[in-house]
């Protein structure tokens, strides 16, 4: 975790298996009403070089799954 900002969301730069370089934003902003919006912008280098559209893809549908999950557990 490079940076949190409390209330507001967090900067990400990481490495892993999968990705040579991961980069992940997420901030918070308040709508009013008790509801936020979430933005989510991920960057990636997978160490596959063959393989980017699949890791989009991937990328992608888990992200999709996460807000899912949020919305469902926040509404």
């Amino acid at each position: 975790m490079r940076r949190v900002d409390e209330g507001r969301g967090f900067v990400e730069d990481s490495r892993s298996l999968l990705q040579r370089r991961w980069g992940h934003t997420r901030t918070l902003e308040a709508l009013g009403d008790n509801r936020c919006r979430v933005t989510d912008t991920v960057t990636f280098t997978p160490r596959l070089l063959v393989l980017p559209a699949l890791a989009e893809a991937i990328v992608g549908l888990v992200f999709r799954h996460r807000h899912r999950r949020l919305r469902r557990h926040y509404n």
